[in-house]
């Protein structure tokens, strides 16, 4: 029953940091679009 814990709470963690992750990148892309230089 521990293992199970364990692996339900390690794949939220995982599912928790990949989100994280695509936030970042997106937001990363809306700054870079916006301070992008104007030729």
């Amino acid at each position: 029953m521990k293992k199970l814990l364990a692996l339900a709470a390690a794949a939220a963690a995982g599912i928790f940091a990949f989100k994280k992750w695509q936030e970042t990148a997106a937001e990363k892309t809306v700054w870079k679009e916006s301070t992008d230089k104007v030729e």
